[in-house]
């Protein structure tokens, strides 16, 4: 008898409550894995933006140091065609110019890291 009471009691008010709880608990842990997977996606759409600018920036840096040595080389170009002119040597053309210029500067540039390395 004392069984049966358990029983019906158990059904009338234990069950119900432990059931609306498991619910519950289920309904939270979908929500917060709803909201984990949510939080991720903003990250890695945050560190995807965050690469390409990065990304950009060097690419920005790498043209920047290109225009650079660039505008040294052909600096270097003027003063080597204005040496060749005034010891009367015949004149370069542009390419051969420009290379001269080039393997001036890495020398120069080789010379100056030594010397700041010792």
């Amino acid at each position: 008898m004392t069984s049966r009471v358990n029983d019906l009691v158990d059904d009338l008010f234990i069950r119900p409550r432990l059931e609306a709880e498991a619910k519950t608990r289920r309904e939270a842990d979908a929500k917060e894995l709803a909201e984990g997977t949510k939080r991720q996606q903003e990250a890695e759409a945050k560190a995807a933006t965050g690469e390409a600018e990065l990304a950009r920036m060097q690419r920005e840096l790498k043209q920047a140091e290109h225009r650079a040595r660039n505008a040294r080389v052909d600096e270097a170009a003027r003063r080597l065609a204005a040496e060749r002119a005034s010891k009367g040597k015949r004149a370069l053309d542009p390419s051969e110019l420009r290379s001269r210029a080039a393997t001036r500067l890495s020398e120069l540039d080789a010379a100056r890291a030594r010397l700041e390395g010792k």
